[in-house]
C-alpha cells in the first residue's frame, strides 16, 4: 500500500513538473529618469500563488527577458544600486503569451520601493500565429453538459465540431492537441480525438489556448493547435466539491414515441420516455507540501450513467 501511495505521489509531482513548452514569457527595457537604458539591473518575476521567483539581468541595451514562466499572476521587480526598486504587481500571463513590460527606475536608496501602475501588453513579434485563450474563470462559469473543457473549443472563431474538431476548414487530423506540453491524442488515429470521447474536467484544466493559424514548427505538427495546461498547487489550499444529477423525469419524450399515441384507459403514452439516469460528482483539492517549493493538485471525479433507450417497430 505504501508503494502505491508513493507512486501516486511521485506521478502527481511529475505531472505538475512537466508543464513545459506552453509557458509564457515577459520581456522589456529598463530605463532611468533621463530615458537612458540601465544595464545590469536585476529583474525578478514572482508568482503570486506559488511564490516561485524567476530572475533575469538586463544586458548592455537595458533589455531583459524571462522565458518559460508558467501561466499565472506575477509581481515583477526591477532593482539596481543607486535606484529605488520598481514594482509592477498583478501582471497576468496566459498560456503561450509573450508580454512586453518596460520599467523605469528612479534615483534613490535601494531600500525604497516605488510601485508603478503599468499596462503589460502582449506583443507577438516572433511569429505570425493567431489564437485566443479560454481562461479558468470561463471554464468554471460557462455551462457545459458533459463538464469537459474541450466543449468550449467551439466558442473560438473558426472552430467547428462534428465527428471531430475542425479549425479553419482543415482536416480533423491536422489539429494537434497537447496537455502540459505533451501530445494528448491517439498517435495512430490522430483524426479520432473527438470520436474517442476525450474528456478533461473543467476542474482539472486551468486554461487552454486555441491557435487557429498558422502554427509554428515548435509545436511539432498540426495546422491548428489546442494547448491546455492543468491546475497546479499553490501556497494556499483550494478546492471544490460538486455534484450534478440528470434524471428521466426531467426529460421530455421524443416525437416518435409520442406519435404512437396514449392508452385509452389510463391516458399514459404507449411508449414511455427513454430511461436516463446520470450522476457526475467529485472533489478537487490543491495546496502545498512545502511552501514555495513543492505543490500538489488532485481530482477525483466519478461518472455514472444508466440508460435504456426505447425502440418502436412496425410489424
Amino acid at each position: 500500500m505504501r508503494k502505491v501511495c508513493l507512486a501516486a505521489l511521485l506521478s502527481a509531482l511529475f505531472s505538475a513538473a512537466v508543464a513545459f513548452g506552453q509557458n509564457a514569457s515577459v520581456s522589456g527595457t529598463v530605463t532611468d529618469p533621463s530615458g537612458a537604458q540601465v544595464a545590469g539591473a536585476t529583474i525578478t518575476a514572482a508568482n503570486n500563488d506559488t511564490g516561485v521567483v524567476s530572475p533575469s539581468i538586463t544586458n548592455r541595451a537595458g533589455v531583459y527577458g524571462i522565458p518559460e514562466l508558467p501561466p499565472g499572476t506575477y509581481t515583477l521587480t526591477a532593482a539596481h544600486p543607486g535606484f529605488r526598486k520598481a514594482v509592477v504587481a498583478n501582471v497576468v500571463l496566459e498560456i503561450g503569451s509573450q508580454v512586453s513590460l518596460n520599467m523605469s527606475l528612479e534615483i534613490g536608496q535601494t531600500s525604497e520601493t516605488v510601485e508603478v501602475q503599468a499596462t503589460a501588453t502582449e506583443v507577438n513579434a516572433t511569429s505570425a500565429t493567431v489564437g485566443d485563450v479560454v481562461t479558468g474563470k470561463k471554464l468554471l462559469d460557462l455551462p457545459l453538459t458533459g463538464r469537459s473543457a474541450y466543449g468550449l473549443l467551439t466558442t473560438q472563431p473558426g472552430v467547428v465540431s462534428g465527428t471531430n474538431y475542425v479549425i479553419n476548414g482543415n482536416q480533423g487530423n491536422a489539429v494537434n492537441f497537447t496537455m502540459d506540453g505533451i501530445n494528448a491524442q491517439n498517435n495512430l488515429l490522430t483524426g479520432s480525438f473527438y470520436l474517442y470521447s476525450n474528456v478533461v474536467s473543467v476542474d482539472r484544466a486551468e486554461e487552454f489556448r486555441v491557435v487557429t493559424s498558422p502554427a509554428d514548427a515548435e509545436f511539432g505538427r498540426g495546422a491548428g493547435q489546442v494547448q491546455m495546461v492543468t491546475r497546479s498547487g499553490s501556497n494556499g489550499f483550494h478546492g471544490s466539491v460538486f455534484y450534478e444529477h440528470r434524471n428521466t423525469w426531467l426529460n421530455a419524450n421524443n416525437f416518435f414515441n409520442n406519435s404512437q399515441g396514449s392508452d385509452p384507459g389510463t391516458g399514459k403514452p404507449l411508449v414511455g420516455r427513454p430511461i436516463l439516469i446520470q450522476n457526475n460528482y467529485g472533489v478537487r483539492l490543491g495546496g502545498y507540501i512545502r511552501k514555495n517549493k513543492t505543490f500538489f493538485n488532485g481530482i477525483w471525479e466519478p461518472y455514472k450513467q444508466r440508460q435504456s433507450p426505447t425502440f418502436t417497430a412496425t410489424v
